[in-house]
């Protein structure tokens, strides 16, 4: 019995280790074709410093426009995340004019603090 045991607790090694291997080889290929058809992931910075991670609520209309704004940035071969366009955001945001950053933030409906309940 032990030899069996040993047999199939290796044989269940090697395929995880084969479907591993597999899974790297196929991410490395989509991203060879990826960046092989022009597409940037944007600019390679220095390593941040310090990362947080954070949460927060946004109405589905909002949530949506985070979509639409990932395909505009595909249909120029600029791949992009949800968390970078939110960066670049803050940044436009924060090259405002204060008159400016005044009138946006007004035109934004506020939401009741904490969390809501899902569904």
């Amino acid at each position: 019995m032990t030899t069996n045991r040993g047999a199939i607790k290796g044989a269940l090694g090697a395929s995880l280790a084969a479907e591993s291997h597999a899974r790297a080889d196929r991410f490395k290929r989509a991203d060879e074709v990826l960046d092989s058809g022009g597409m940037t992931r944007g600019k390679r910075a220095t390593p941040v410093a310090l990362v947080v991670r954070d949460t927060f609520t946004m109405p589905a209309d909002d949530h949506a426009l985070l979509a639409q704004l990932i395909e505009r940035a595909m249909a120029h071969k600029v791949r992009t995340t949800k968390s970078a366009l939110v960066r670049a955001g803050l940044r436009a945001l924060a090259g405002m004019s204060n008159a400016a950053l005044t009138a946006v933030l007004t035109d934004v409906e506020p939401l009741k603090q904490g969390r809501r309940p899902v569904g």
